[in-house]
C-alpha cells in the first residue's frame, strides 16, 4: 500500500495475517496436520510423520529463490525441486548423538525431500534418484530418513533398485542383534555413543522403504525377519509392523500419477 494512504487506511495487524512469512506458516501447519492425520489412518508411518514435522519445524526458507520461482512458474513446487538438483553434494546431515540431542534434526536438503515427499510432488523423482546416488559412506540418519520417507511415498522399481544398492554398501546392513553376545560384540565402550543406535536405525528405515516397493529381489524380507527377533523390543515391533503390511503398499489418496524423471 502506498505509505500516505497506509497511515490513514491501513492496518498493521492485517499486513502481518496476511504477509508472505504468515502465508507460509499456515501452508506448513495444513502439512504437518495432514501428515499426522496420514500417519492415525495408517497411510504412512507415525516415524515418518514426525520426520516430516521435524523437517516443517526447522524450515527455513530461501525467500529470494521463493519469489523467483513463483514469477517464473507461478507456484514454488518447481523452484524447490531445482533447488534440490543444484545441490552438487549432501550438506551435513543429523544422527543421534550421546549427551548433545538439541536443535534441528534435519538438514536443508532433508526438508527439501521431506516437504516434496508431504506434498506429493512425484516430480522430484529424478532428483532424488541423484541425491541416493551422491550419498557417500557412511551417510547420515537424517539424509536416509529422507530419501526412505520419499521412496516409499511413490514406491517403484528404480527406488527399489537404488535402495538395493545403498543397503548393499559396506556398514549399512546386518545390524540386528538377535543374541546378547551380539551386542556384547558390536556396542561401544563409550557409554554415550550412538552410532549402533544410528547403523541400526539407518538400515530399518531402508529395509521398511524396499519393503514399501515391493521387495522384487526379495532383499528386504529376510532381514526384517531378522530384526523381528531384535534383542532390542522397539526395533523387533516396528519390523513385525512392517511385515505385516502387504508387499509393495502403495499410500492411499496418491494426488500424482506416473512419475517424471
Amino acid at each position: 500500500m502506498n505509505p500516505l494512504l497506509s497511515a490513514l487506511a491501513g492496518d498493521a495487524e492485517i499486513e502481518q495475517l496476511l504477509s508472505e512469512e504468515a502465508q507460509l506458516a499456515s501452508m506448513l501447519v495444513v502439512e504437518d496436520a495432514l501428515a499426522q492425520a496420514s500417519a492415525d489412518l495408517g497411510w504412512i508411518g507415525q516415524d515418518a510423520a514426525a520426520a516430516i514435522a521435524a523437517g516443517i519445524a526447522g524450515f527455513t526458507p530461501d525467500w529470494a529463490g521463493l519469489r523467483a520461482g513463483m514469477a517464473q512458474d507461478g507456484v514454488v513446487v518447481p523452484v524447490l525441486v531445482r533447488q534440490l538438483r543444484a545441490a552438487t553434494e549432501w550438506d551435513e546431515g543429523w544422527n543421534y548423538r550421546g549427551m548433545g540431542q538439541f536443535g534441528r534434526s534435519v538438514s536443508p536438503l532433508d526438508e527439501i525431500i521431506l516437504l516434496l515427499a508431504l506434498a506429493r510432488v512425484g516430480e522430484a523423482k529424478g532428483a532424488v534418484l541423484e541425491k541416493i546416488g551422491q550419498l557417500g559412506p557412511d551417510p547420515a540418519l537424517s539424509h536416509i530418513r529422507a530419501i526412505a520417507v520419499y521412496c516409499e511415498t511413490f514406491p517403484d522399481a528404480e527406488f527399489a533398485a537404488a535402495l538395493e544398492r545403498l543397503l548393499e554398501s559396506p556398514g549399512i546392513s546386518h545390524h540386528a542383534w538377535t543374541m546378547i553376545e551380539e551386542e556384547l560384540a558390536d556396542i561401544p565402550e563409550s557409554t554415550t555413543d550412538n552410532t549402533t543406535r544410528n547403523r541400526s536405525l539407518r538400515e530399518l528405515y531402508l529395509l521398511r522403504a524396499l519393503w514399501r516397493c515391493g521387495d522384487p529381489r526379495g532383499v528386504a524380507a529376510p532381514r526384517l525377519a531378522r530384526y523381528t527377533s531384535d534383542i532390542r523390543g522397539h526395533f523387533a515391533r516396528h519390523a513385525r509392523r512392517i511385515l505385516d503390511e502387504p508387499r509393495g503398499r502403495r499410500p492411499r489418496n496418491s494426488t500424482h500419477g506416473a512419475l517424471n524423471s
